[in-house]
C-alpha cells in the first residue's frame, strides 16, 4: 500500500497512461498521422498537377505568340491542324 500512495510513482504512471492515450489517438482518430499523411501525398500530387498545368497554359502562350508574330507557323496551323490546302497546293492521296 505504501508504494501506491508514493506521489512520484502516481504521478509517473498517469503521464504513462495519458502517453499512450494519446498515442492512440493520433494513430486512430480521423484527423491523426494517417490521415496527415494521405493528405500530404495529395497535395504533392495536386502541385505536380499544377506544375503540368503551368507548362501547358505557357506552351499556349508561345503558341498563341507565335500564330500572331510569324507568318510560317501560321501556315504550318493552318495546313496540318486545320487541314486547308493553298490554292496552288495539290493533295495527293496514296492508297
Amino acid at each position: 500500500m505504501e508504494l501506491w500512495l508514493n506521489p512520484f510513482r502516481v504521478i509517473f504512471y498517469l503521464l504513462n497512461i495519458s502517453i499512450i492515450s494519446l498515442s492512440i489517438y493520433l494513430f486512430f482518430s480521423s484527423s491523426g498521422i494517417k490521415q496527415n499523411n494521405t493528405i500530404k501525398k495529395q497535395i504533392i500530387t495536386m502541385e505536380n498537377k499544377n506544375r503540368e498545368l503551368e507548362k501547358n497554359i505557357e506552351n499556349m502562350d508561345n503558341r498563341v505568340n507565335w500564330f500572331k508574330e510569324l507568318a510560317e507557323f501560321q501556315k504550318y496551323v493552318i495546313h496540318k491542324e486545320k487541314g486547308y490546302l493553298a490554292p496552288d497546293e495539290i493533295l495527293v492521296i496514296f492508297e
